[in-house]
């Protein structure tokens, strides 16, 4: 791990020091070719996971892929943010267009509900 990865994990990563007061997060960085990008929360537009890879997907359909599972995710962001509506999936609440019996529709994506 260089020194800029080093530096990007330790930044997504939640310190585990003496709790300060709790600031809400408000964007993410994540890997994007050779270079990060930071990705604001309300940006995003719902979240899959594919082992412990997640795929990110923004509102202006742009597509992130970020080394980390969705249960580190969720203990680092806001919980009010993004809801866990599948094993593999967290949704944006605000961007839920349509919420049926086994999916919910984020814009035009039909996400599965477990």
């Amino acid at each position: 791990m260089n020194a800029i990865e080093l530096a990007m994990h330790t930044y997504n990563t939640k310190t585990e020091a003496a709790p300060a007061p709790k600031q809400e997060r408000t964007e993410l960085f994540v890997r994007h070719g050779n270079s990060y990008h930071k990705i604001r929360l309300e940006e995003i537009s719902y979240v899959q996971s594919e082992l412990n890879y997640l795929d990110i997907y923004t509102m202006d359909g742009k597509k992130f892929v970020h080394r980390a599972t969705l249960a580190e995710l969720t203990e680092r962001l806001p919980n009010q943010l993004l809801l866990r509506v599948h094993r593999s999936y967290l949704v944006r609440v605000p961007n839920i267009t349509e919420v049926a019996v086994d999916y919910v529709m984020v814009g035009n994506t039909k996400v599965s509900v477990s």
